[in-house]
């Protein structure tokens, strides 16, 4: 799992945006494919409480929360679906709303029931 824009970047004029780093990620690591098995990919975007825990001789960083759970469901969708990448539609919105000019290749792909949440939710594909 891999978590974007949590702490704030050291010099924020040159990174991207959260949801526009954790797309360019998802792409590179779908790009590489899998020899094994197919690689997937879930995306969400949303809150989360963060924190570290431990003790001075080892600490861990670590997020929780329904976003955390929902980009789960997006990842176990993915591989149901036989592999690639699924995003939410509030990933996709964040994309959107942030005035990149990159196509971000998502093709609507409906909804999905989620376990664990009462209503469906739209799903993207990321396109290769």
């Amino acid at each position: 799992m891999a978590v974007f824009g949590v702490l704030p970047a050291d010099d924020g004029a040159d990174a991207p945006p959260p949801a526009l780093a954790a797309l360019r990620c998802a792409r590179a690591l779908l790009a590489q494919g899998g020899s094994l098995r197919p690689v997937v990919v879930g995306l969400h975007f949303g809150q989360v409480i963060s924190g570290e825990i431990g003790s001075d001789r080892q600490k861990a960083f670590g997020v929780v929360g329904d976003s955390v759970n929902l980009a789960r469901r997006m990842l176990d969708a993915a591989r149901a679906r036989g592999g690639g990448g699924l995003a939410t539609a509030d990933f996709v919105h964040q994309i959107q709303s942030g005035g990149e000019t990159e196509d971000p290749r998502l093709d609507d792909a409906g909804v999905t029931a989620v376990r664990g949440f009462a209503d469906t939710v739209s799903v993207w594909a990321l396109r290769p």
